[in-house]
Formats: structure tokens, sequence, C-alpha cells
């Protein structure tokens, strides 16, 4: 949760979103410690971080949370990406980030597209294929691996997760 708190911008992606829409994943897009929300005013970040949605596809839902948080959310896909679901998004008013060629995005056109943006502590939480891309480009200053154990209950059912966190740290 400390490494969250500290970023100024997320990276999440499309699966999570579809995910999160069913409620097979809980909420990560938000800082909601109440200590960490006051070291965040106090270290003059905004109250939440904005959040970049990666997608080939562009096929996802958008989830109500981000809108209740007043976050900034942006969408990055790639140069080839479906023209109607870009236009869709951008109707809806969203900024979308061309970030990479054919349909996927690309680590490094991300992260610089971010840092012009003025965006200086990223917090990548998007999987393995994002995670690749960002090493690949050499974008990465940190890795943290959380590994989170969730019981088998009597309702749900959760697995065992594995988190890996990734810091660009501008």
């Amino acid at each position: 949760m400390e490494l969250h708190a500290q970023a100024d911008c997320l990276i999440t992606h499309g699966g999570y979103m579809r995910a999160l829409g069913e409620g097979r994943l809980g909420n990560i897009l938000q800082v909601r410690n109440k200590d960490l929300l006051e070291w965040r005013r106090n270290n003059d970040l905004k109250t939440q971080p904005a959040v970049v949605i990666a997608s080939a596809s562009l096929n996802f839902p958008m989830h109500n949370i981000l809108h209740e948080h007043a976050q900034k959310v942006y969408i990055a896909t790639g140069r080839n990406a479906d023209p109607n679901r870009i236009r869709y998004w951008r109707d809806l008013g969203y900024p979308i980030l061309i970030t990479g060629e054919d349909r996927m995005v690309q680590g490094a056109p991300l992260i610089h597209e971010l840092s012009g943006l003025n965006y200086k502590s990223i917090y990548l939480i998007a999987g393995p294929q994002m995670l690749d891309t960002v090493i690949r480009d050499k974008q990465l200053s940190r890795l943290y691996l959380t590994i989170t154990h969730q019981l088998i209950g009597r309702q749900r059912f959760s697995y065992f997760t594995h988190w890996l966190h990734a810091w660009t740290g501008r």
C-alpha cells in the first residue's frame, strides 16, 4: 500500500477492468488508507493517482469507482487499434494515448508519454505482457513482488495471487 500511495500514476490493463466489472477481482485503483491519504496531501500529490488503462482491444467497461474519486483516466493503445473503439472512448471524454505499434502498447513510448504529462512515479499493475515490454524497453527502475494468500471460503473462491509491481520512478 505504501508503494501504491507514492505513485502519481497507475498503469493497469483492459483485462483487469473486465475482471473488476465482473466482480472477479477487487478494486486496487485507489489509495484508501487514511494515513497514506494524509501522506499524499502532505507531499503535494493529488488525492488519488491518475489511471492509465492499456488495451489492444479497447473492449472493457469503465468502472464507476474512477469517477467517484475524480481520478484522471487515460486509455493507452497501439497505432492500429480499432478506430471505432478509439472514437467511442474519445466521445466519452477519455484521452487516448497511442503508444505502440500494431495494437499493443509498448513500454518506452507509454512511459515517455506519461513523463511528458508530468507523471514521475508510475506504478505498474498491468500484468506480465506490460511488465515484459517495460523491462525490454529498459524503463523499469524497481521491481517488487507481492504475494497475497487467500483462503477458500464459502460463497466466493479466491486463489493465490501474485502481483508484480513495476516502479518507473522518474
